[in-house]
């Protein structure tokens, strides 16, 4: 409960100041479950070496869609 409280105030606040917001936990629960489980550690919150690399495929996917690319990329 804590984390979708959590969740749901940066959504609002995303909104308000009309910002990118990747939204991870979106996209967490489109994933079954059973299947989500493979990409968390024992605690339920924290990545494990799994959940990094979706964690990564899905914020490179958002950056691009956004046009975001040019704000990361180290010269």
């Amino acid at each position: 409960p804590l984390h979708r409280q959590y969740v749901a105030i940066v959504r609002k606040v995303a909104k308000e100041n009309n910002v990118v917001l990747c939204d991870l936990a979106a996209e967490f629960d489109k994933v079954p479950y059973e299947k989500r489980l493979n990409f968390f550690s024992n605690d339920g919150i924290h990545p494990n070496p799994y959940g990094d690399k979706l964690i990564a495929d899905l914020l490179f996917k958002c950056f691009m869609k956004n046009n975001m690319m040019s704000y990361i990329m180290v010269k």
